[in-house]
C-alpha cells in the first residue's frame, strides 16, 4: 500500500515533464481536458512542428503518443489504415505502468504501406496481434488527432445524417479535432437550414474553446446568415461564447445585410450583444451594426435598448452619436432613444449627444418635448444652456413644447446661464403672446437683479402692446429688489418709440415701487415727454407718482419735466 502511494506521488510530480515536448522547438501548443468513455480523466496536447503532427493523451498511469505526417485515410470501419500519402507515416505509442507498445506505419514512394509493431523493445509480427491492437486503439487515435476528419465526416453524415455527426462530435474531446470535423462538415456537405441551425448549436455546446468556436463562426458566417431562421439560431449560439473579445470579433466580422424585419432574428442578435459584460466590446459591435446594416424601426429600438444597458457613458455616447438621421416621428424610437440617453450619468456626454441629435435629425412635436424633458435632467447649467442655445427651430406656439422649454430654463441653477438662454430665445425664436408671457414668468424666477434686468432690457424691442403681455412684463419688473436695475429698465422702456397709454401707465405705476428718489425721479423725467398735453388722466398719475418722491430736489426736477 505504501509503495502504491509513493508511486502515485512520484508519477504526479513527473506528469508535467511527461506532457512537455522533448525538443522545445517552435511549437503550436493547444491543451484540453475531457472525460472519455471510461469516465476517467484524459489530458491531450496537440502541436505541429514543420509538417509533422504530434498528439499526446494521458489517462492516469497510461499515455499515448500519436505522430504522423502526410494525408492519412482510415478504413470505413475505423479499424484500419486505408492509405497514407507517399513518404508519410503514422506512429502510435502506448505506455501503461512501464509497459510499452508501439506501431509504426510507413508509406513508401508509391504509397505502399509497411508495418512495424513492438512490445517494449521487441518487434513482433503485425499479424495478428498488431492488427488486433490497431483495431482497438484506432478510434481513439483518429478522434483525438483529427486524422482523416474529412473522410470520416463524409461517411458519418452520409450514413447517419446530422444527428449522427453531432453524436460523433460528442465522442471527440479534442478541441482541435472537433474543429476539423466541423470545418469538414461545413466546407464539404450541403446542409439544409435545419441542419445548419443544429450545427451552430452544436458548435456552441460541444466545444469548450471560445477561440475555436469564434473562429468557426467567423469563417462560416456566410453559410449561417443566408436564412433568417438559421441566422437567429447562429446568434443564439454565438451568445454562448463567454469571451467578450471573441464574441465581439464574430459580430464585427459580419458585413453582409441581415433581415432585420424578422423579430426572432432581432431578438437573437441583440441578446448576444446584451450579454456582453464589456461596454467597450458592446459599443464597438453596436457602432459596427449601425454602420453596416439597414435597421428598420424595431431593430433601431432594440439597438437603443442595448445602449441603455451599457455602464459606460463614453461608449453609450459614442454609439448614439454614430446614428445618422433618426425618424423621430416614431413613438417607439423617441421613447427608446431618450431612455438610453437618460440612463447616462455624465452631463458632458449627454449634452454632446443632445447637440448631435439636433444637427442630424428633425426634432419637433413629441420628440422635442422628450428632448426638453431630457435637458431638464441635466444637473449642469452650463451643459443645459449649451444644448438649449443649439436649438435653431422650435415651435413655442405649441403648448406642450412651450411649457417644457421654459420649465427647463426655470430648473437651471445658474442665473447667468438662464439669462443667456432667455436672450438667445429672443434673438432666434418666434414668440407669440402666450410664449412671451411664459418668457416673462420664467425671467421672474431668477434671483439675480442684474441678470433679470439684462433680460428685461433685451426684451423691450419684442414687447407688444398686448395688455396681458404688458402685465407679465411689469410684474417681472416689479419683482426687482434693486432700485438701480428697476430704474434702468423703466428708463430704457420710456425712451423707446411710441408708447401706448397702457404702457405709460405701467411705467408710472412701476416707478412708484422704486425706493430710491434718484432712480424714481430719473424715470419720471424720462417718461414725461411721452405724456401728451391734453391727457389729464396720465398727467394726474404722473403727479401722484411724483408726490411719492422723498427728495424735494427730485420732486422739483420731476415737476419741471412735466410743465
Amino acid at each position: 500500500m505504501k509503495k502504491q502511494i509513493f508511486l502515485t506521488i512520484i508519477l504526479a510530480a513527473m506528469m508535467p515533464a511527461l506532457l512537455s515536448d522533448a525538443s522545445g522547438a517552435n511549437l503550436d501548443l493547444s491543451p484540453w481536458i475531457y472525460s472519455p468513455r471510461d469516465t476517467s480523466t484524459k489530458q491531450y496536447q496537440s502541436y505541429q512542428e514543420t509538417n509533422s503532427h504530434h498528439t499526446r493523451m494521458v489517462n492516469g498511469f497510461n499515455s499515448m503518443d500519436i505522430k504522423y505526417d502526410g494525408k492519412i485515410q482510415v478504413g470505413d470501419d475505423d479499424k484500419s489504415i486505408k492509405s497514407i500519402s507517399p513518404g508519410g507515416y503514422l506512429k502510435i505509442s502506448y505506455r501503461t505502468f512501464g509497459n510499452k507498445r508501439e506501431l509504426l506505419i510507413n508509406s513508401d514512394r508509391t504509397g505502399n504501406l509497411s508495418y512495424e509493431f513492438y512490445e517494449g523493445r521487441k518487434e513482433i509480427p503485425f499479424e495478428p496481434e498488431g492488427r488486433k491492437w490497431l483495431e482497438d486503439v484506432l478510434i481513439d487515435v483518429v478522434r483525438s488527432s483529427g486524422i482523416d476528419a474529412e473522410g470520416r465526416t463524409g461517411r458519418i453524415y452520409s450514413r447517419q445524417g446530422i444527428d449522427g455527426f453531432i453524436e460523433e462530435i460528442s465522442q471527440i474531446h479534442s478541441t482541435t479535432g472537433q474543429a476539423k470535423y466541423f470545418a469538414a462538415l461545413l466546407s464539404n456537405e450541403k446542409l439544409s437550414p435545419r441542419e445548419l441551425a443544429k450545427t451552430a448549436d452544436a458548435i456552441s455546446r460541444k466545444m469548450s474553446s471560445n477561440t475555436a468556436r469564434g473562429r468557426l463562426f467567423r469563417e462560416y458566417a456566410d453559410l449561417f446568415l443566408q436564412d433568417k431562421d438559421v441566422a437567429a439560431a447562429y446568434f443564439t449560439a454565438v451568445s454562448r461564447i463567454s469571451s467578450n473579445t471573441e464574441r465581439g470579433r464574430v459580430y464585427r466580422n459580419i458585413n453582409q445585410p441581415l433581415d432585420f424585419s424578422d423579430q426572432a432574428l432581432i431578438f437573437a442578435y441583440f441578446h448576444g450583444i446584451n450579454k456582453l459584460s464589456s461596454s467597450t466590446e458592446a459599443g464597438s459591435v453596436l457602432r459596427h451594426t449601425i454602420n453596416t446594416q439597414t435597421l428598420p424601426t424595431r431593430a433601431q429600438i432594440a439597438l437603443l435598448e442595448s445602449v441603455a444597458r451599457m455602464s459606460s457613458n463614453t461608449e453609450a455616447g459614442r454609439v448614439l452619436r454614430t446614428f445618422g438621421e433618426l425618424d423621430l416621428r416614431e413613438p417607439g424610437i423617441i421613447e427608446a432613444y431618450f431612455l438610453a440617453l437618460d440612463h447616462m450619468s455624465s452631463n458632458t456626454e449627454r449634452g454632446s449627444v443632445l447637440r448631435d441629435l439636433l444637427k442630424k435629425s428633425k426634432v419637433e412635436g413629441p420628440a422635442m418635448v422628450s428632448f426638453l424633458n431630457s435637458c431638464r435632467k441635466l444637473s449642469s447649467s452650463t451643459e443645459t444652456s449649451s444644448v438649449l442655445r443649439s436649438i435653431k427651430d422650435i415651435n413655442l406656439a405649441d403648448t406642450q413644447t412651450r411649457d417644457a422649454y421654459f420649465t427647463v430654463i426655470r430648473a437651471m441653477s445658474s442665473d447667468t446661464e438662464s439669462s443667456r438662454v432667455l436672450r438667445y430665445t429672443l434673438d432666434v425664436h418666434q414668440l407669440d403672446n402666450p410664449a412671451l408671457i411664459s418668457f416673462y414668468e420664467t425671467t421672474r424666477t431668477m434671483n439675480s437683479n442684474t441678470e433679470t434686468g439684462n433680460v428685461l432690457r433685451a426684451s423691450l424691442s419684442h414687447l407688444p402692446s398686448e395688455m396681458a403681455v404688458q402685465d407679465a412684463f411689469f410684474a417681472t419688473v416689479n419683482s426687482l429688489s434693486s432700485s438701480t436695475e428697476h430704474g434702468r429698465v423703466l428708463r430704457q422702456y420710456a425712451g423707446m418709440g411710441d408708447l401706448s397709454s397702457y404702457a405709460i401707465t405701467g411705467i408710472l405705476n412701476s416707478a412708484r415701487r422704486i425706493s430710491s428718489s434718484t432712480e424714481k425721479g430719473s424715470v419720471l423725467r424720462a417718461v414725461a415727454p411721452r405724456i401728451k398735453e391734453g391727457d389729464s388722466e396720465l398727467r394726474d398719475l404722473y403727479m401722484d407718482t411724483a408726490k411719492t418722491l422723498s427728495s424735494d430736489t427730485e420732486f422739483r426736477r420731476a415737476m419741471d419735466a412735466i410743465m
